[in-house]
């Protein structure tokens, strides 16, 4: 059985303190950029964005630069969380809005239009945080023939650009279960991975939330009361009493890169007895996530009042942040942004993450209703399929960061 779940609200400082950053943190270097990526006519509200970083005693960022259309008088609450989350991380970076108008009624995101106009930039954003998506299978019927195989190409393409691309691996667990076309209403015989967190060429971000149960102890018919035990991190899910699944899996469409092959062919072997049926899924597709931040009762500001916003679409932008912060560090020391990250990332040691050992991607949601997989990915130590490679640790990353 599952304790009971306790959760605090989730505030920059608390972020801050989790992951290790240094206090009074402040981009200082103008060649460290960043940028928020949108669709749906998903817009931000300055005034929101102000407010929220004078109640978490950050500095405003200089002016933001606004690509595409944005309307402040009807912010979007992911499009405000994104620009927020990410300036708390890295406060006073300079920061792209980059909005793409919407091409029709299905929330179907043209990414590859994004993707191909920063080709045109002589010098785009180093970090690029996105939080949408939907299941790799639909992506060719609703988007045309070809799109999800040329979406990696451009992603291919701005990694050779020394470009950082950060995706939220989607909020539906490892079936992406829910409404089409963003999500699939099964998983009866096989999971359904996302998109374009299956990509090679960009770093899948996942959630976790904030509880003393963090470790598996805590769970079971004899499980220890873990109450007051220190706070750690979980991976979000229906599961556990949450009211989503982090998304995760393997790729159907892309084989499983060199940079990672050694971590997931460790798990693959360790929790053999733990796996699910190898007809769900492919073994040696692509894996993510690749790491992971925190993504339940995080307090962003939409339209002048504080509200706690759930979603690996606010994990990613928190750890674009990170990033930001790391190329900011690299900046002031003479090197270049860590461009594509995860070479890096994979070849960073344990004491880089924090390991998430608790939680599973079985379950989804459709029409807010609980829907189950029989089986999901479980957490597990070292890299999983349901929390990466785990949650970063800044001394630990900057430390290999400024060695790179």
């Amino acid at each position: 059985c599952s304790p009971g779940v306790s959760t605090p609200a989730v505030t920059p400082r608390a972020l801050a303190a989790l992951y290790g950053l240094p206090p009074g943190r402040r981009v200082t270097n103008a060649r460290t950029t960043q940028a928020v990526v949108e669709f749906e006519e998903q817009y931000y509200s300055p005034a929101d964005l102000t407010q929220f970083l004078a109640g978490a005693g950050l500095p405003p960022p200089p002016p933001i630069t606004l690509v595409g259309p944005n309307d402040p008088s009807h912010p979007g609450g992911e499009a405000n969380l994104d620009i927020q989350l990410i300036l708390a991380m890295a406060p006073a970076a300079q920061t792209t809005f980059w909005s793409i108008k919407a091409n029709g009624t299905a929330a179907v995101d043209d990414i590859v239009s994004w993707a191909v106009a920063m080709q045109a930039l002589e010098t785009p954003p180093s970090v690029n945080s996105i939080s949408y998506g939907m299941a790799a299978k639909n992506v060719d019927a609703y988007q045309g023939r070809g799109y999800l195989a040329r979406s990696d190409v451009e992603f291919q393409k701005l990694a050779l650009r020394g470009c950082t691309v950060v995706i939220a691996t989607g909020d539906a667990g490892a079936g992406e279960l829910g409404e089409p076309p963003q999500c699939e209403p099964s998983c009866a015989e096989r999971f359904n991975p996302d998109w374009p967190a299956t990509s090679p060429y960009v770093t899948s971000i996942g959630s976790t939330y904030i509880t003393p149960n963090a470790e598996p102890v805590c769970y079971g018919a004899r499980g220890v009361d873990c109450s007051a035990a220190p706070l750690g991190e979980v991976v979000v899910s229906i599961d556990s009493g949450m009211p989503w699944s982090s998304g995760s899996g393997f790729s159907d469409t892309g084989a499983r890169p060199a940079y990672q092959d050694a971590n997931v062919s460790a798990y693959l072997t360790a929790s053999k007895a733990l796996l699910p049926p190898a007809s769900m899924f492919n073994a040696s597709g692509r894996a993510y996530p690749d790491s992971m931040a925190v993504g339940h009762n995080l307090e962003v500001v939409i339209s002048g009042v504080w509200q706690p916003v759930d979603g690996t679409s606010a994990s990613a932008p928190i750890f674009a942040g990170v990033i930001t912060l790391l190329n900011d560090h690299r900046a002031n020391a003479g090197l270049p942004p860590l461009g594509f990250l995860n070479n890096w990332l994979y070849s960073l040691p344990p004491s880089a993450f924090t390991d998430v050992v608790t939680g599973n991607t079985r379950c989804g949601t459709y029409g807010w209703r609980p829907t189950c997989c029989a089986v999901g990915y479980e957490a597990a130590p070292g890299w999983d399929a349901a929390s990466g490679l785990g949650s970063p640790r800044f001394e630990a990353m900057l430390r290999a960061a400024l060695a790179a």
